[in-house]
């Protein structure tokens, strides 16, 4: 969740009507996160060990399933989705598309993470397994544009992690230009699941 401002964007119509709960294993994320949304619960660890005894009318995966691959060892954790939810509820991830401007930079500057497999085409490929896992319950997915924005160059670097991520040494050896983030489209996949 980074710093909320995803998270903020999407819920901001939401956020006052009902009981939120939020999950992360990053202390200052969540300390960020408090900031948007003040009367959530909040609680420090990963989905992976999230446990209460709770069921949900709705359930939010934005940007956070990047490091549970959907493979056959992780699919307890998706399953997690549909045992969370009441009769009826619905589990919306989010993911960014390879439209996005996120994902065409780091096939340009994040050469070590683009090479992991599961990076390329993450949406499509959670998407397919969630038809091959849960065919009765992938209520729909599509594309959707959230946002298109001009935005100063540092702010893009804070919302992407840019320099979490990029291969200083070989931007540095090869005197590769940075990206410019006047026009820094977000595009996300949208899957549903319905309980």
């Amino acid at each position: 969740m980074r710093d909320g401002i995803t998270t903020n964007f999407i819920l901001r119509d939401i956020k006052k009507k009902f009981n939120i709960y939020a999950l992360d294993p990053v202390p200052s994320y969540l300390k960020s996160y408090k900031k948007h949304f003040p009367k959530a619960k909040t609680f420090l660890t990963t989905w992976q060990d999230f446990d209460i005894q709770k069921k949900f009318d709705m359930i939010f995966a934005i940007n956070a399933l990047y490091g549970i691959p959907p493979t056959k060892e992780n699919k307890e954790h998706y399953e997690k989705f549909l045992k969370m939810l009441k009769p009826g509820g619905e589990a919306l991830i989010l993911m960014l598309t390879e439209k996005s401007s996120i994902v065409s930079f780091a096939k340009k500057y994040w050469f070590k993470v683009h090479q992991m497999p599961y990076i390329r085409n993450y949406y499509e490929k959670t998407v397919r397994k969630l038809k091959e896992w849960f065919p009765k319950n992938l209520k729909e997915e599509r594309i959707e544009k959230i946002a298109s924005m001009d935005i100063p160059f540092k702010d893009a670097l804070t919302i992407t992690g840019f320099f979490l991520y990029l291969d200083r040494e070989l931007i540095l050896r090869y005197k590769i230009p940075l990206p410019d983030f006047t026009c820094f489209k977000m595009r996300y996949g949208l899957a549903v699941l319905k309980k």
